[in-house]
């Protein structure tokens, strides 16, 4: 009795035996699949490190470990290429700022209704240049872009048939608002802008691809406004004139990620976004003409400093066409996009002006808060990879 016991007991340890490593072998099985749905991307014997050391949720991945497809690098790789790439763009934007009125007419009979003047705004030229390589890591990529957009316009104003005219008075004219017969005024803005950035394009999708990017944006903003204007009050023969400029530089860091849905035939819809945090110094100057001798000379106000954290923001969406050329060792693409950029608290040349001896603050101290400058426009984009 007591034998067929201990055997019947020991037929049961063979067999636990057995379907122990049978079954912790499926549960391996079992919870790798979970984790990585295609098998063949971890197999068994599995290559990849097995330290606990930097591995596991949150930390980087072996090639082994990850799916095919799962954020695969999405960058554009020509066949036994340098992995270099150039680009040009030609930009034909709109430059809008607020704060820019420069004087008011007056219906010349009742009701009254009062119109302002604001400086003319227009679409102009301008162009970017980048260049990129591959940083052999990861399929990070680093890129250098400079964007250049250099404008003037111009403005000229007539009172109404029988009505009146105004020069806005923010702008530091002896007058300081007084009643004019004409009014004219030029406005040049020039803005220089060095943008670098790392970059990893990767799949989201069978058809769709991410390019976030990270990195400084630095530059330069200089602006001038110069007014000629009589003065109806006390010498309309005089014409005189105020001359106003700001200059700044800024630094800091930009972020953000282009969005690419792949249409086929090499086509595909754009969208991007981005922003940036700029540490930037204004410097404003002022000079006016000097009621005792307005046709000679001009009075100076004293440089106005300031130093501030401005925000801009970005966005913009396209179409594009791209392809692989000889043998599929060069790529060659084109973009045609409409973006959007916007840069807080730009236009400061005002504020000098609250110096001016001659200066009302009271009557226009709510006139010159720094106003918004705005650009929007076309970019068309060649690229070249190789």
């Amino acid at each position: 009795m007591k034998a067929k016991y201990f055997n019947t007991a020991l037929m049961l340890a063979v067999l636990i035996g057995i379907i122990s490593p049978i079954d912790a072998s499926n549960k391996r099985s079992y919870m790798r699949q979970r984790q990585y749905p295609q098998a063949e991307c971890c197999p068994t014997p599995c290559p990849c490190p097995c330290s606990s050391i930097g591995i596991g949720p949150g930390y980087g991945k072996q090639d082994c470990e990850m799916p095919m497809g799962y954020s695969a690098p999405a960058r554009i790789n020509p066949i036994c290429g340098w992995d270099f790439f150039v680009s040009g763009s030609f930009i034909y934007w709109h430059v809008n700022q607020e704060g820019m009125d420069v004087a008011y007419t007056q219906s010349p009979s009742s009701p009254f209704s009062v119109r302002t003047i604001t400086q003319e705004s227009k679409y102009k030229p301008g162009f970017k240049v980048a260049i990129g390589t591959s940083l052999g890591h990861d399929n990070w990529m680093g890129t250098a872009e400079y964007t250049r957009l250099h404008m003037t316009t111009t403005t000229s104003t007539n009172p109404p048939p029988g009505g009146q005219l105004q020069n806005a008075g923010k702008w530091g004219f002896p007058g300081n608002g007084n009643s004019s017969s004409v009014v004219s005024s030029k406005w040049g803005c020039n803005l220089d802008i060095l943008d670098f950035e790392l970059e990893r394009a990767y799949y989201s999708g069978r058809m769709l691809t991410f390019r976030p990017f990270m990195g400084p944006r630095l530059g330069w903003l200089k602006q001038r406004l110069t007014m000629k204007a009589n003065d109806l009050d006390d010498d309309p023969d005089i014409l005189l004139t105020s001359k106003n400029k700001s200059t700044s530089w800024f630094m800091g860091p930009r972020a953000g990620v282009d969005l690419r849905w792949i249409l086929g035939w090499g086509i595909r819809l754009t969208g991007s976004t981005g922003a940036s945090l700029l540490y930037q110094r204004q410097t404003v100057k002022s000079k006016y003409s000097d009621l005792t001798d307005p046709d000679a000379t001009f009075k100076s106000l004293k440089d106005a400093f300031f130093r501030h954290i401005r925000p801009n923001a970005e966005m913009g969406m396209g179409l594009g066409w791209g392809t692989y050329v000889m043998n599929n060792t060069w790529h060659f693409d084109i973009l045609a996009a409409y973006e959007f950029h916007y840069w807080w608290k730009q236009n400061v040349m005002p504020t000098a002006n609250l110096r001016n001896p001659f200066f009302n603050r009271a009557a226009v101290s709510d006139q010159v808060l720094p106003g918004d400058l705005a650009y929007h426009g076309l970019t068309l984009t060649l690229r070249l990879d190789f």
